[in-house]
């Protein structure tokens, strides 16, 4: 027998939709568009299935979620010039919740990679893995965000935090940080030439003939010519 799903919430645009979270948990989904949170939810009593991009995502966390809670969700759009050509991209105004900002775990059933063991050695080192590979995940969240287009609003980060916060959590179970962090080891430096031979002795050159000493001659003493 095939398992029926519920049906999708679309949000509309500059159109308030109000539902209840019955269990208060989502389930994390990579898709064709990347990451994704899946969340039951309950529509005028009827259940959907809600597929929630990291803004939207962190907004309702930061409303607060949890079992039977409501929530009233605008999603509004603007648009903006990016190389001659007209984009646009969405906010998400999010009211009612707990009041209180949460953190809820997956579903039971959401698919987790098995963990990878920390790193060994002493809590500072690991500090520094942990720290180094959080930065990086911040900014490939930045980047990821303006290779699609978005404007990064520095003065309120939530989704650059809350995409930083999914990479760097999926990093942490599935990577080993110490060769992550690790960088490249140079090249060897090529070995030195090795040195020439030193050139051949050349042979002892023979000394050369002494010229021939004058001989005595008894009748070339004292002559005037």
């Amino acid at each position: 027998m095939t398992q029926s799903h519920p049906p999708k919430l679309v949000l509309q645009i500059n159109v308030p939709t109000t539902f209840s979270l019955p269990f208060g948990d989502y389930k994390e989904v990579n898709g064709q568009y990347g990451m994704s949170f899946l969340y039951a939810v309950d529509v005028d009593g009827v259940r959907h299935g809600l597929f929630a991009d990291v803004k939207l995502h962190q907004a309702m966390l930061n409303a607060g979620t949890g079992p039977g809670c409501e929530l009233t969700v605008t999603k509004t759009q603007e648009s903006y010039e990016k190389d001659g050509e007209q984009r646009r991209f969405n906010t998400f105004i999010v009211e009612g919740g707990t009041g209180t900002p949460t953190q809820a775990a997956p579903a039971g059933n959401a698919v987790a990679a098995p963990p990878t063991p920390p790193p060994t050695g002493d809590a500072k080192e690991t500090y520094k893995l942990l720290m180094y590979n959080f930065k990086r995940c911040i900014a490939q969240a930045e980047k990821i965000y303006t290779d699609c287009g978005y404007q990064v609003d520095k003065s309120s980060p939530d989704a650059i935090n809350a995409a930083a916060a999914t990479l760097f959590i999926q990093t942490c179970k599935s990577l080993d940080l110490r060769a992550l962090s690790q960088p490249q080891a140079a090249p060897a430096p090529a070995p030195a030439p090795a040195p020439a031979p030193p050139p051949p002795t050349p042979p002892p050159s023979e000394p050369a003939p002494s010229a021939a000493a004058p001989t005595n001659n008894e009748y070339d003493d004292d002559l005037p010519f």
